[in-house]
């Protein structure tokens, strides 16, 4: 792997990349506890939103073109709600509610790194299987462009290079000038060495992850 200054773009994952996810999850799990107990009889939108994860890692679905309307329509047939309920249930708990909580578990150290190769006009990419626009704004991470598996000309979920494949056609980029930086191997790891892109994957420890950043980049200030 290339010196990190070496890259023209840098493709960055969202979910338990920038942010940690272990403190995320303890404070979203504290909310379901409080809803359970005010709201009884709202138990059902956990157990969907569990449903919906687990439809996700479902790897029949990731071949799918169709996913982002099938995944919908799989949860509303097996709790008799409607399709509009099921996306405001999973935009509620996924999307927005996070957000509140987003900026405490942000990993601020790769924050820095990602403001210094921003600094040396290093294209800063950030690609998730769910939409990050909101979580990018609220992390007040500095990317140049921002990319989801259910925009429209992509359509597909990690490991599916189609995602990859259109980031390099729109913007111009060669896959040996790019980086790409994940927290899971089965998703950012497979979707690399798919076109032998250079990849890291971080992991959730964040002592662990501090020594791969000195490694990779030298000191940091406050690193």
């Amino acid at each position: 792997m290339k010196n990190l200054y070496s890259y023209k773009s840098i493709i960055v994952d969202m979910d338990g990349t920038l942010y940690y996810r272990l403190p995320l999850r303890i404070l979203m799990i504290m909310n379901i506890i409080l809803h359970c107990i005010f709201h009884p009889f709202r138990i059902k939108e956990i157990i969907v939103v569990r449903y919906f994860r687990k439809i996700r890692e479902n790897k029949d679905l990731l071949k799918n073109k169709d996913f982002k309307d099938v995944q919908y329509e799989l949860i509303s047939h097996k709790f008799k709600i409607s399709v509009e309920e099921t996306k405001s249930i999973i935009n509620f708990w996924l999307m927005k509610k996070p957000l509140k909580y987003l900026n405490l578990c942000k990993d601020k150290n790769l924050g820095k790194i990602i403001d210094s190769l921003h600094e040396k006009k290093i294209k800063i990419i950030v690609y998730s299987d769910y939409p990050a626009l909101e979580k990018v704004k609220v992390l007040n991470i500095k990317a140049d462009y921002i990319y989801s598996s259910e925009d429209e000309n992509i359509l597909s979920l990690k490991p599916n290079p189609k995602a990859l494949e259109y980031i390099n056609k729109n913007l111009n980029l060669s896959f040996s000038d790019m980086l790409i930086v994940g927290d899971r191997y089965e998703k950012d790891g497979k979707l690399a060495e798919y076109y032998e892109v250079d990849f890291i994957i971080l992991p959730q420890n964040r002592f662990k992850r501090n020594k791969i950043y000195r490694r990779l980049a030298g000191e940091f200030n406050g690193i």
